[in-house]
This record gives C-alpha cells, structure tokens and sequence, in this order.
C-alpha cells in the first residue's frame, strides 16, 4: 500500500513540473513572437501559435501601456492692475494769524484840486495910528496841481473886506501863487511849508479933515505886490476830499502910479511909507481829480 500511494503522487509532482515547464515555454515564446528575425530556424519557442493560459471566463492580464507624456502647462500671464488713483487729503486746519491791514491805497502821482476856503486877515500897525478894530474876512477859491506827492503848485483868488490899518475901510481882491512843499505826503494828516508871491487890486474909502475942520472922504484905488509864506496842514477825509488849514504872512508894497506922490501910511514924526505887511487865516476843503 506504500507502494501505491506514492506512485500517484510522485505522478501528480510530475503533471506539475510538466505544466510549468511548459508554460515557461508558452511565455518564452510569446516575448520572442514579435520579432520573428529573433527567433533562429526550427526553435519550437517561436511557434506562431498563441497559447493562452488562464482561467477559462476571466479576463485577459492589463496589459501595461507607457503615459503619454504630461501636456505642456499653459503659458503663466501676470496680471499687474493698475495703481488707484492717489487720494489727497485736506491737512488739518492750522491756526494762522490773521494777515496784517491792507496799506492804504496809493494815491496817484499827479493830482489836481480845487479849493473853497474861508479867508480872515490882520493888517500891521501903524505907527501913526494904533487902533483895535483892523482888520478883514473874506472867501477865496484856488487851483491846486499836483504833480507830485511831495509838490503842489496852487494859484488862488480871494476877496476880502474891512478895515485897514489906517481904519479906512476897504475891499481888496488879493492874486496869489504859491509853491506847497508836504513834508510827510504818505500821512493823512500832510504838514506842509508854503511859499510864493501874490499880486493885490484895493479900493480904499480915504476919510481926511478939511482946513476947515470938516471930515472929507475919497476913494483911492492900490496896486499891490509882495512875497507870501507860511505853513498849513491838509487832511484828508476821503481819497479825493481834504480839509485845509494855514496861515499865511505877507510882506507887500504898492506899485500904482500913485504911490510916489500920495503914500499910504504916515508916521507920527513925519515919516511916510507904501510898505504894509500883516497874515492871512485860512480853511476849507480841497476836492481832488
């Protein structure tokens, strides 16, 4: 029984070493089947024939494939947005001193006024007679030109009545023309120096004693001419409006055919003379063009 029950088992160990050999041959044949130049004449491992060994109702082994090779990745594009537009931003409110006043406005270079004025005058004694109640008033007008701040040019015409200091009453139209020098021309208040020379027509109601002892009266008619001067001040109440104030000393002798033969004032010891002086007060505005 020893002997039986080994043969067929050294048969089954045959069977698969038989079975395996030959599918070592089956697959040996298969790698070499697709090249045929490979396989020399008459070797049994390149039949033609296909052996399948598997299974029967399974599918065939997957067969291994190579990938293809991966895609080329798309081109990289970079995007740059464009920057915002820039914010500007009020600073803080900062504390400022409030700006100094305006300077006043300039006034032109060249002017031209026309003054009003009030006029009052005071004659100088006479030796000959010493008498408290002397004296004139009167108005007057001018024409300023102004070519300069600091220079005025001014031509006035005035008209005054009263008594002279010989007490004859009398009216006189006195002619001036004057050089006005500002001292500060920028102010409001302007000082001035004034200067010049004028001409003088009066009408003089003579009053003499007869031989007799009676009082006689005439009229006599001067001639005058003389050198004024004096200072003043001009302010100003608007651009083109100024008050003006000044005082003027005259020094004057007549100049009528007359004066030779019938001078105007007489001494007490005798002495005769045509030379007078006294000053003339005046105010008033100014308008400018």
């Amino acid at each position: 029984m020893t002997g039986t029950s080994s043969s067929p088992t050294r048969v089954r160990r045959l069977s698969v070493a038989f079975a395996a050999a030959a599918a070592l041959g089956v697959v040996s044949a298969s790698a070499h089947a697709d090249d045929s130049s490979k396989c020399p004449p008459g070797s049994w491992f390149c039949a033609e024939t296909e052996i399948k060994i598997g299974v029967p109702g399974t599918p065939p082994p997957p067969v291994a494939t190579t990938p293809p090779p991966p895609a080329a990745p798309p081109p990289v594009v970079i995007y740059t947005p464009a920057p915002p537009p820039p914010v500007y931003t009020a600073p803080p409110p900062a504390y400022y001193p409030p700006p100094p006043p305006p300077p006043p406005p300039a006034r032109p270079k060249s002017e031209i006024g026309l003054s009003f004025r009030l006029d009052a005058a005071a004659f100088g004694p006479n030796d000959g007679r010493r008498g408290s109640d002397t004296g004139a008033a009167g108005i007057g007008a001018s024409l300023r030109f102004r070519p300069t701040p600091r220079f005025a040019l001014d031509i006035g015409l005035d008209a005054l009545g009263g008594t002279d200091a010989n007490g004859y009453k009398r009216s006189e139209v006195p002619l001036s023309i004057l050089g006005l020098l500002y001292l500060n021309p920028r102010s409001k208040a302007q000082v001035y120096l004034l200067g010049g020379f004028g001409f003088s027509t009066a009408n003089v109601q003579v009053e003499e004693s007869s031989s007799n002892g009676m009082m006689m009266s005439r009229r006599e008619q001067y001639s005058y001419f003389g050198a004024m001067f004096g200072g003043g001040l001009e302010f100003r109440v608007a651009k083109k409006v100024a008050l003006n104030f000044d005082v003027r000393g005259f020094v004057r002798g007549r100049t009528d055919d007359a004066a030779a033969s019938k001078p105007e004032f007489t001494a007490k010891d005798g002495r005769t003379t045509n030379t007078s002086g006294g000053a003339l007060f005046t105010g008033g505005l100014t308008f400018y063009f």
